[in-house]
């Protein structure tokens, strides 16, 4: 070969390597063209509009609203059914959908069952469900953005018109001042940490930024931001972390040393390549939902429609939205065994899972002397699980007790095989 084909040919080489190295492989497809490895995306819904705050209706349906100062509509995507839009599996709205409503932008779900949103003229309640009215607009007048259960009181706390940060409590008769240390700033999505001792405000003026304040409404600090944030969202699961969801089609993750929110955090780009972005909301499956100002299908198009974007796992839904795994039965929930993990009877998503006809050991969906032998030589040893179909009478043991009650339940005569 001679020599300049040969540097050609590596040269060649080369560049298809480097290529193939960064550039995703579901370029086309993925909302964001980049994500930090150990986590999913997908388009969730898409819909006309403009997307804003979002919340759960009782079944798990996705509500998100049109980003208005008051009378917006709810979007309601339908978590039970998909369809296929340009190649991409989405969820579509339910009949009725949008619901006539009296939303704002920001907006939220609430322990007691109902949501509550902020508008200009205060925070109004509404049900989960259909989106009417509960309760009448109070409090101060709302900036119509941010709003947040406050997990320790119930309380409502929200972004004022002046940046100011108030409150209201769940039956809207009792309002006050959360912090004033913002007042004069523009103030876009807030979050409580899980444990609810501190606020995180995506601070959108007179600089970017991401302030903390204390549950008492003190300053622990403000920190610059290159990106304009506007959802916020934290990841529970090891490793932890807080994430924002910004305009600029990015999204910055902030890593405080030893989960320590007075420390520097170290930032980096969790998230880039989407369209411009807003508010967010952890949902029940403990994914984080948001809000994208565009959509990217499958076959490699794109639309000018809104989307609701959804990337897992791992991150912590607020006070009202149910949670699977806390042991107790939500909404949209069919059963919770207090875990998240498959093949006990009750899945990682609470779904009840298919599980064998006690005494049938072998599955062939009869009881026979087959299934007696498999019981009676297992005895004195422990269940392989709550739903092992040798164990009878559920105490956690095989014993000879359990293989007689098993031959009173045999479908043949005399147990046959």
């Amino acid at each position: 070969m001679q020599k300049g084909r040969f540097v050609f040919f590596v040269t060649l080489l080369g560049f298809l390597f480097v290529q193939a190295y960064i550039l995703p492989s579901n370029a086309a497809a993925a909302p964001f063209a980049t994500l930090q490895p150990g986590f999913t995306q997908e388009v969730y819904g898409t819909a006309a509009g403009f997307f804003g705050g979002l919340a759960f209706a009782p079944d798990g349906d996705v509500l998100v609203d049109q980003c208005l100062s008051g009378r917006s509509p709810l979007i309601r995507f339908d978590q039970q059914t998909t369809v296929v839009v340009n190649g991409t599996t989405v969820h579509p709205q339910v009949a009725g959908s949008p619901l006539s409503s009296n939303a704002g932008c920001g907006l939220t779900n609430h322990p007691n069952g109902t949501l509550y949103s902020n508008l200009s003229s205060g925070v109004v309640n509404l049900d989960a469900n259909t989106g009417t009215q509960l309760l009448p607009p109070f409090g101060p007048a709302g900036n119509a953005l941010g709003i947040a259960p406050d997990p320790q009181t119930g309380n409502l706390v929200y972004v004022g018109s002046n940046g100011t940060i108030f409150f209201v409590n769940s039956a809207l008769n009792t309002s006050g001042t959360f912090s004033s240390v913002t007042t004069g700033n523009f103030v876009d999505g807030i979050f409580f940490d899980p444990s609810g001792n501190f606020l995180f405000l995506a601070n959108r003026s007179p600089i970017l930024r991401l302030t903390i304040l204390k549950r008492d409404g003190s300053l622990v600090q403000h920190i610059p931001m290159s990106a304009e944030p506007d959802g916020i969202a934290f990841h529970a699961v090891s490793p932890k972390f807080v994430v924002t969801n910004n305009t600029n089609g990015t999204m910055t993750r902030f890593d405080f040393p030893g989960d320590d929110f007075t420390k520097t955090p170290v930032q980096s780009v969790f998230a880039s390549g989407g369209f411009r972005g807003d508010l967010s909301q952890v949902g029940p499956d403990g994914c984080l939902y948001l809000a994208q100002e565009g959509t990217k299908f499958d076959n490699g198009t794109s639309s000018g429609n809104n989307s609701v974007v959804r990337i897992c796992p791992g991150f912590v839904p607020p006070p009202g939205v149910a949670e699977c795994g806390d042991g107790r039965l939500n909404p949209g929930e069919e059963c919770d065994d207090g875990n998240i993990t498959d093949g006990d009877g009750c899945s990682a998503t609470c779904k009840l899972e298919q599980t064998r006809q006690v005494c049938d050991v072998d599955g062939d969906s009869d009881i026979d002397r087959n299934d007696i032998n498999s019981i009676f030589a297992a005895r004195g040893t422990a269940a392989s699980s709550p739903t092992d179909p040798r164990d009878f009478d559920g105490n956690g043991t095989i014993t000879v007790t359990d293989s007689r009650a098993c031959v009173l339940k045999c479908t043949k005569a005399q147990c046959a095989p």
